[in-house]
């Protein structure tokens, strides 16, 4: 994987903040959000995964599907879309957003709280900047982590919800056209109020071969550290689609998985100030989440 190949752009973006961000009133959990470049690297994929097996483990968490229009987190695990973020934004037009608002349209997978979105193109409009931010803010004072997965950053939306989150994961895939896509995204417009926030790349579908020349580069260019991979392995994930059950519980993608949720947890969770994507990286990676798996089956 090459990135920022021939092309000029901004300087690396710098990590200047803690890893939670600084502005976090004390007793709120912290909001993480799951983005990346236009296509299918697996963001959905990897918000679910991570947020399931965190939540099996006993950490207080909450998903929320905030990809617009074209959320697929009820898909994966078998929940309802009637009770999902969509509707609830309805509801807001009638009555206050508050904790019943909220738990009416709450779902659960297992310990996991999850509040759904709807894979409908376009109706990702009926939902305000407003009416996000007091939902989220409404989750992190009940959950100590909210995983908010963004979908792709290439709408003014989606880049304001990225602003409200203490950590961004950016998914990247690792193949030519996914590595141009990111370039092209990081280096936008839009990315340009998010380049200060403390991010992660997470690298779903390595093959072989080692990642420190993509993490060079990533840190480098933008700031970004990787903080875990996901080796390839396709039969694995189109069992867990079919079955509806996460590949982080069981099966050969089980092991990458959980480190990617220990990156996130260290990440997320850690006191204290990591002056550089590097140091972050390195943060992430003590929980040995750095993988030199080669290609699945």
């Amino acid at each position: 994987m090459r990135i920022g190949r021939g092309r000029s752009g901004p300087p690396p973006g710098h990590l200047v903040d803690s890893a939670v961000g600084s502005a976090t009133p004390a007793g709120a959990g912290r909001l993480v959000g799951v983005i990346g470049a236009a296509g299918a690297p697996g963001r959905s994929f990897i918000s679910v995964n991570t947020a399931v097996w965190l939540a099996q483990r006993g950490l207080s968490v909450c998903l929320i599907d905030a990809d617009p229009g074209l959320g697929t987190v009820a898909a994966q695990l078998d929940l309802s879309e009637e009770r999902s973020l969509f509707y609830l934004a309805h509801e807001s037009t009638l009555s206050a957003v508050d904790d019943e608002l909220i738990d009416r349209h709450l779902q659960h997978f297992g310990p996991l709280a999850v509040l759904t979105g709807r894979f409908e193109p376009g109706c990702g409009g009926a939902i305000s900047d407003e009416l996000m931010g007091q939902v989220t803010g409404l989750l992190r004072s009940r959950f100590r982590l909210v995983i908010a997965d963004l979908g792709p950053l290439d709408n003014p939306a989606t880049a304001t919800m990225a602003i409200r989150c203490q950590l961004l994961l950016w998914v990247v895939s690792p193949t030519p056209l996914g590595a141009d896509r990111f370039d092209r995204t990081v280096t936008s417009a839009l990315a340009s109020p998010l380049r200060p926030k403390p991010s992660l790349a997470i690298v779903n579908g390595t093959g072989n071969g080692s990642l420190l020349e993509t993490e060079d580069a990533l840190v480098r260019r933008y700031g970004v550290a990787v903080g875990a991979s996901v080796p390839h392995h396709r039969l694995a994930c189109l069992e867990a689609e079919a079955s509806h059950r996460p590949a982080v519980l069981d099966g050969p993608l089980s092991k990458p998985l959980r480190r990617v949720a220990a990156a996130v947890e260290s990440a997320a969770l850690r006191p204290g100030h990591l002056e550089t994507a590097r140091d972050l990286g390195e943060s992430a990676r003590s929980t040995g989440s750095l993988l030199a798996d080669g290609a699945g089956s």
